[in-house]
């Protein structure tokens, strides 16, 4: 049993850790296709590069529960992370010594992403053992922030350090530095006390699930598909078909941290007042429409708009599914059941970008109507991605709350209520420049 004292602890070294993590995995995930266009990588290694990355997480997620039959989960998670962070220092180290290619970084980062999604695994596993239902709202609502802003923090600095060192250099200090955080993240991990969990351990086997895991489950498996059939080549379209720097590419990506960072207060509370479904519906149709506004952005400009766009639905969108997820999951089969859903999010996201690495490599100078190239494989997106939000309305609606249209739904929390909190925040400013 946790106290209250220790809890406190563990909220500050969750904390601590998570916003040193969040550091590395930023630099990593937004940069690993930058590094891999400056070495000349083909759209189809470009789909490649996310395509095998979960595949392997799905096909090694069957082994976290193995191993809580054996190790703690606390043993599992930090054990994993630390690896993850080896492979950081990898890719720095080939990077200086000069030895690095598409391939070598591909296997790199491909078996960086398959480990630390297993070590997220063992560490959502853990913590919800550690930190009660009814706090989980403002413990993960303070660590979100701080994950939040240093996730901010490294992007932006990572656009810095690249327009500063040119070449390949800048790459290497920069998973370098990536790294040192990293290792800073396990240290305070560690201190973070071990549970005793025991869970059934069956065969994963879709039909023993309840029926609201099972749509739930095919819902994400869907939308999954659509999202990463693009998603791997936004940072491709921004960086040549747009042509911006690092550093304004830096800028474009944190514009969408940072809508999804403010975004975070907002859409917990709204969820906490109409139900997890209301707000999963409607952030499930909005991020249809990211894809279409990037397509529509007629300078690079514009690409910051709809990342303040993006960063407001998908805020929503990730907040509602994860507490979908933790609802739908029985506390003593909880390893099971998000194992299960990271396989199936794994297959659909390998699915996914392998057909639009392929999709991308040929049609890269097909020109159809208005639309060429990437802009085509994003419009494709759109379509899938609007054609599958229609099975959010048979996804049951496990923590309900008032009760709302759906239309009404859309008007207040896309308008009305933001509007009241900028009006809000207006009145503060206003009041403020008088003192």
């Amino acid at each position: 049993m946790i106290f209250m004292s220790n809890l406190k602890n563990i909220e500050k070294n969750s904390i601590i850790s998570g916003s040193a993590s969040s550091f590395n995995y930023s630099i990593i995930s937004n940069y690993s296709t930058p590094f891999a266009l400056f070495l000349g990588a083909s759209n189809f290694e470009i789909g490649i590069l996310t395509s095998i990355s979960n595949l392997l997480s799905t096909t090694l997620q069957p082994l976290v529960i193995s191993l809580n039959k054996k190790f703690s989960i606390k043993f599992i998670c930090i054990s994993l992370f630390l690896l993850s962070i080896l492979l950081t220092f990898f890719i720095s180290f080939f990077s200086f010594i000069g030895i690095i290619s598409v391939s070598i970084l591909i296997i790199l980062i491909t078996s960086y992403n398959g480990i630390y999604s297993l070590s997220a695994t063992a560490w959502a596993s853990w913590i919800s053992g550690i930190v009660s239902m009814k706090k989980s709202g403002k413990f993960f609502g303070k660590r979100n922030f701080f994950t939040g802003l240093f996730s901010f923090i490294a992007t932006i600095f990572a656009g810095w350090l690249l327009g500063l060192f040119n070449g390949i250099n800048g790459f290497s200090l920069l998973f370098f530095i990536a790294s040192i955080f990293g290792i800073f993240s396990y240290f305070y991990l560690n201190k973070i006390p071990n549970i005793s969990m025991k869970e059934k351990y069956k065969k994963i086997i879709i039909t023993k699930f309840s029926k609201p895991f099972k749509k739930f489950l095919i819902y994400m498996f869907l939308i999954n598909f659509a999202v990463f059939i693009a998603s791997p080549f936004f940072a491709v379209y921004a960086l040549k078909f747009m042509k911006v720097s690092y550093e304004f590419y830096a800028l474009i990506l944190s514009a969408e941290i940072i809508s999804a960072f403010i975004s975070q207060l907002y859409w917990g509370k709204i969820i906490d007042r109409f139900g997890i479904k209301s707000v999963m519906s409607v952030c499930g149709v909005l991020i249809a429409f990211v894809p279409f506004f990037w397509v529509l952005s007629p300078s690079p400009y514009y690409l910051i708009l709809a990342n303040i766009f993006s960063g407001f639905v998908w805020s929503g969108f990730d907040l509602s599914w994860f507490n979908y997820l933790v609802y739908a999951s029985p506390i003593n089969e909880r390893t099971r059941y998000i194992s299960q859903f990271k396989i199936f999010s794994g297959i659909a996201v390998f699915l996914g970008s392998f057909l639009g690495g392929i999709v991308a490599q040929n049609i890269e100078y097909l020109t159809f109507l208005w639309f060429t190239g990437l802009q085509l494989l994003l419009l494709l997106s759109f379509f899938l991605r609007l054609f599958f939000s229609s099975l959010l309305f048979k996804i049951e609606d496990l923590k309900k709350g008032k009760k709302i249209k759906l239309y009404h739904a859309f008007i207040n929390f896309i308008i009305i209520y933001p509007m009241k909190g900028l009006l809000k925040f207006g009145h503060i400013f206003e009041a403020i420049r008088k003192i």
